[in-house]
């Protein structure tokens, strides 16, 4: 939070030689991305990796963290990212914004063929994955806000408790329900 405020920063190696890193913030950021970047960059977890390393490019994006209200209005619908389908603990959309379109397409067809209202879609599209991303914004809420001397008491309890090896058997990132409704049935401990 210190660094990556709301959001987190991450490091991926392709070789020995390569490594991509990168740091998302929330807009309420009191820091511009490109200052919180060079920040992240020269911190001493993060230049231990990239130590001298030539930049090759860079890119920024503003990713929605939650849904639109109105995702339809007359004949405009929006879908993916433009919705707001998107996971707000990782910023992923690909799974939903997928997901939601097979839901538009199916519903376009409907209007083709029988007159079906486009506002089925939004009603669908709520009913089907609403609920995972509202779990989701409430994660992301959680830690976002917790300080990081909480986060590793959290991370270290939730390690007793058996959290890794549940998270590897029954882990499901986008659908935070049915790793929930796993839970239930199995435990956590087992």
């Amino acid at each position: 939070n210190e660094i990556a405020y709301r959001f987190f920063g991450w490091s991926c190696p392709y070789s020995k030689d390569r490594v991509e890193i990168g740091i998302g913030i929330s807009d309420r950021a009191k820091i511009s991305s490109s200052a919180a970047f060079a920040k992240f960059a020269k911190s001493d977890a993060v230049s231990a990796i990239v130590k001298n390393a030539e930049r090759v490019n860079g890119y920024a994006s503003i990713i929605p963290l939650s849904s639109r209200e109105i995702t339809v209005k007359d004949n405009v619908v929006l879908v993916g990212d433009a919705a707001g389908q998107v996971k707000a603990t990782t910023g992923g959309g690909v799974i939903f914004g997928c997901s939601c379109a097979k839901v538009l397409a199916q519903v376009i067809r409907a209007n083709i063929e029988k007159g079906t209202s486009l506002r089925a879609y939004e009603k669908e599209w709520r009913k089907r994955y609403g609920v995972d991303l509202k779990m989701h914004d409430f994660l992301h809420n959680y830690y976002s806000n917790l300080r990081v001397s909480n986060m590793e008491v959290f991370l270290k309890v939730s390690k007793m408790l058996g959290a890794e090896k549940f998270f590897s058997e029954y882990g499901d990132m986008d659908r935070p329900s049915l790793m929930l409704k796993r839970f239930f049935l199995r435990g956590l401990a087992k």
